[in-house]
């Protein structure tokens, strides 16, 4: 277990030193210069995140054996969850540590925006993945065998003749995997609309122009549901690709094939969701006509 939580107390230090250290340089009061640190504190805060992130789903992958888990393969199937979880706390610790210019500030105009401002579409795309988890994580619970682990195989004329009348094909994801999963997928969507909350409602970035306020929030907005949507699509993913192995072997080839195809598009989708989300939108200007 000492190994489990140390590399997280050490990603905590971390981060720590990492914004006090953003906070100690003080950019000047112009527009140029407090743009420059709240960019480079947005950049270094996401980039922080997403290694504390992944350090922490690694090492539980790899700390302990499939085996030694119980059930074997729990830890390894929230690891992605851990990992989201790591990353939203740190995103949280930088939208209260934001540099502030030197010298006297003007106080900017606080503009209240709704989590369906600053990026919809990436937050239709996170339901919409946390949906089918949630639906296929029903359904495999449904069709699980009374251990929770394992699907029954499919008898056929062919297979009764030959005297198979029996048996499962495992893991599968029913009720004993099913369980943690669903409470680890609700912890993070609570925890990333409390986040994108902050987001949204925070007060205005000292010295920050307006424009480059709400930037600086749709900018943390759509990485914060990028690093969220490659998680939720990871366990996606793999959750639909071990079904679809046990699937497989028990016999339910067309079951197989639409949780592999289902499984294959949640990771795809959700890799392209968090790579796209990682260059800054433009700022929208508006054209007065002569």
């Amino acid at each position: 277990m000492l190994s489990l939580l140390l590399p997280v107390l050490l990603l905590a230090l971390t981060a720590v030193l990492v914004f006090l250290a953003i906070n100690r340089t003080v950019p000047e009061h112009t527009t140029s210069a407090v743009r420059a640190a709240a960019s480079r504190h947005e950049n270094l805060t996401t980039g922080v995140g997403a290694v504390g992130g992944f350090t922490v789903a690694i090492t539980l992958i790899t700390a302990l054996p499939v085996g030694a888990q119980s059930p074997p393969g729990i830890v390894t199937a929230l690891a992605p969850t851990a990992g989201c979880l790591v990353f939203l706390a740190i995103v949280a610790v930088g939208e209260h540590t934001w540099p502030r210019p030197a010298g006297s500030v003007r106080q900017a105009t606080l503009h209240r925006r709704s989590l369906r401002a600053l990026s919809p579409p990436r937050v239709r795309l996170l339901c919409g993945t946390a949906a089918v988890l949630g639906i296929a994580l029903g359904v495999f619970v449904l069709t699980a065998d009374e251990t929770g682990r394992a699907v029954p195989a499919m008898i056929t004329a062919e297979g009764a003749l030959a005297g198979r009348l029996g048996g499962a094909s495992g893991p599968y994801p029913g009720s004993r995997y099913a369980g943690p999963i669903a409470v680890g997928l609700i912890v993070v969507l609570v925890a990333t609309a409390w986040v994108l909350h902050r987001v949204a409602h925070r007060p205005a970035v000292a010295g920050a122009t307006p424009e480059d306020d709400q930037l600086l929030r749709r900018t943390g907005a759509r990485r914060i549901l990028g690093g969220v949507q490659l998680c939720v699509g990871a366990t996606s993913a793999a959750v639909l690709l071990v079904a679809a192995v046990s699937l497989t072997n028990a016999g339910w080839t067309l079951a197989a094939w639409t949780a592999g195809v289902v499984g294959l598009l949640c990771g795809l989708t959700s890799v392209i969701a968090a790579g796209t989300a990682l260059p800054a939108p433009q700022p929208t200007t508006t054209t007065v006509a002569a």
